[in-house]
């Protein structure tokens, strides 16, 4: 968030060009939120290629994906963001797509069902909260997605 790219980008830099450590041995994530126009969800794509000053994403995030009113943004029609992601996966430049959420969990189960995604941050609030991680009361809670998660071998 904020300067955070810019900052790591600028380090990343340093300690790469240095040889402290090799690109190889990282894991670079970044996240972009779902857009109705592709050509702005691209620009801000590039734009975090440029501020972390990195050739491939690790990991690719679509940041934010909370609620069926994303879900055409991400997958429906022929322009969308899944197709962009897709082309930057074509070309090596993202090896793995997934996606941060604070959705209901019939939303996030959904998201997951379609085995199109490598992995997902799943948030878990100690306090508690909708993304606890038991099946609570309403079908509220996260064990559901994260037993599916596990069974399409998604990190869990």
């Amino acid at each position: 968030y904020g300067s955070s790219q810019l900052q790591l980008g600028a380090a990343l830099k340093k300690l790469l060009m240095t040889g402290v450590v090799k690109r190889e041995d990282l894991i670079i994530q970044t996240k972009v939120g779902p857009r109705a126009d592709t050509k702005e969800f691209r620009s801000m794509l590039e734009q975090s290629f440029k501020n972390l000053q990195v050739d491939y994403l690790d990991l690719f995030s679509f940041h934010g994906f909370n609620g069926d009113w994303q879900w055409d943004m991400v997958f429906g029609g022929e322009d969308n963001c899944w197709n962009v992601i897709q082309e930057y996966k074509a070309a090596g430049k993202i090896r793995h797509i997934g996606f941060s959420t604070h959705a209901p969990t019939d939303f996030i189960y959904k998201a997951i069902e379609t085995e199109k995604f490598d992995y997902v941050n799943l948030h878990h609030h100690f306090c508690g909260s909708y993304t606890a991680s038991g099946t609570g009361p309403n079908g509220i809670g996260n064990l559901n997605c994260l037993r599916l998660m596990k069974k399409l071998d998604m990190g869990g």
